[in-house]
């Protein structure tokens, strides 16, 4: 059984790839979602650009394989953790993400992002 697509409401400007969450006390139908910070490992990722109000699909961490941001330099088969504006690193935030990055990543913003086996708690 293949992984489900979820559609939200965009509660702020969203770019590819970036980690989202839902939005503390959402009112909207459907649920709004924003960029999850370093503090908290979001739910799942966006894959399109999206104004507030847009609605837009979010792919849950259930994925085997998952594209995310770059916020540093990370090493091939490093532990990730949540880092801010919904990119993913190195540091420990003490969000761990569960995964490991498939390949090396040299800067913030890679276009290509980190590509890692998602294994989330």
């Amino acid at each position: 059984m293949g992984f489900v697509r979820n559609t939200y409401t965009a509660g702020e400007a969203l770019i590819p790839y970036q980690r989202v969450m839902l939005k503390t006390a959402t009112t909207t139908t459907p649920s709004e979602i924003v960029v999850a910070d370093e503090t908290n490992k979001g739910s799942g990722i966006v894959l399109q650009y999206a104004q507030p109000g847009d609605l837009i699909a979010v792919i849950p961490y259930s994925e085997i394989n998952i594209t995310l941001i770059a916020a540093e330099a990370i090493s091939k088969d490093a532990e990730l953790y949540a880092a801010p504006n919904g990119k993913v690193g190195v540091t420990n935030t003490n969000a761990v993400m569960s995964a490991k990055a498939k390949e090396a990543v040299s800067n913030d913003g890679d276009e290509d992002g980190v590509i890692f086996d998602a294994v989330f708690r």
